[in-house]
């Protein structure tokens, strides 16, 4: 199964239990500009898996706009100690 969130694809695939590892649907994540896929974890359904690509896709598009808003704390703290 495939998704698309925020520019990013999202695949989801059925991990049948061998070998004493668990059965679950593994979510993948595939960049925009990337080849690469991301085992990013197991869940026990594909909505879950689907929930769970999401928000990691959301939380690194959003990681740079969060850091740039962020203040420079270690220059707070170096100001501190003078």
């Amino acid at each position: 199964m495939d998704a698309e969130h925020r520019g990013w694809t999202l695949q989801s695939h059925w991990f049948p239990s061998f070998w004493g590892a668990p059965e679950g649907w593994i979510c993948y994540v595939i960049g925009p500009e990337s080849s690469h896929k991301l085992n990013i974890g197991r869940w026990p359904t594909s909505d879950l898996a689907f929930e769970h690509g999401r928000a990691y896709v959301d939380r690194r598009v959003d990681a740079p706009n969060q850091a740039a808003a962020r203040p420079n704390l270690l220059k707070v703290r170096h100001q501190s100690f003078r």
